[in-house]
């Protein structure tokens, strides 16, 4: 009673009681149409609670998830544990970047990058640029492109996917307009058996210098082995 006494509590008057819902609102199926409408409600809240939770579409959350594997494969091919370590915030060349270094090889992985200018007529911004140094070997240049997509077989990525990286390769270029990426490479969401060893899009990474990945949560092991070859014995 003190309390209610006190300021400023005294000036606060009694809620109404609740009004009480008509016979034919009460009914099973109205109540189970307001439970779905309640789980509805609370899943659009996820984003105005004490954490921000943005939702992003299925293939923006597999890029993402794939430029942090990429990292993940690189590092365990180098020996360098960077598992807990972001993108920098501060790019390293013209994107955010993350650099590893081991006993065989030294590796940038940056996202997003932009080369823009001639001969190029467009701005070209692949998922990830990938460089590559190795001790008295030539830089190795990987341009990886990550996209949630297949082609109608449901087995390998669309074609245009494959075309953008004749793209990548001819129109990304140093000032001296020699080309730098050596090598490019759709990541593609497929659980392939271990027939895809012989599988063109695979062979022609080695040949072409073109060619495609298949990556899924659990099933990264052609990535690794990528990531594997490059640092080890290069494009070959």
């Amino acid at each position: 009673e003190r309390a209610r006494r006190s300021t400023p509590l005294r000036s606060v008057s009694r809620p109404a009681p609740a009004a009480r819902p008509r016979a034919r609102l009460a009914r099973p199926d109205y109540a189970a149409a307001a439970e779905a409408l309640a789980a509805l409600g609370r899943a659009l809240d996820l984003a105005e609670g004490p954490v921000a939770t943005p939702l992003q579409d299925t293939s923006v959350l597999y890029e993402a998830w794939a430029a942090l594997e990429t990292v993940h494969a690189f590092a365990c091919a180098l020996g360098d544990n960077v598992s807990l370590r972001p993108f920098r915030s501060e790019p390293l060349g013209s994107g955010p970047a993350v650099r590893l270094v081991g006993e065989r090889a030294e590796v940038d992985v940056v996202r997003t990058p932009r080369f823009a200018g001639p001969p190029a007529l467009l701005v070209q911004i692949p998922d990830l640029l990938v460089t590559v140094r190795r001790p008295c070997q030539p830089t190795h240049t990987v341009v990886l492109d990550a996209k949630y997509r297949l082609d109608a077989s449901g087995a390998a990525p669309p074609g245009d996917a494959l075309g953008s990286l004749h793209r990548y390769r001819d129109a990304i270029v140093g000032p001296d307009g020699r080309a730098l990426v050596q090598t490019a490479a759709v990541l593609f969401p497929a659980r392939p058996g271990a027939g895809f060893e012989g599988a063109r899009v695979w062979t022609s990474l080695a040949t072409l210098g073109i060619g495609a990945v298949p990556l899924l949560p659990g099933a990264t092991e052609w990535l690794d082995r990528l990531a594997t070859r490059l640092v080890s014995d290069g494009p070959s």
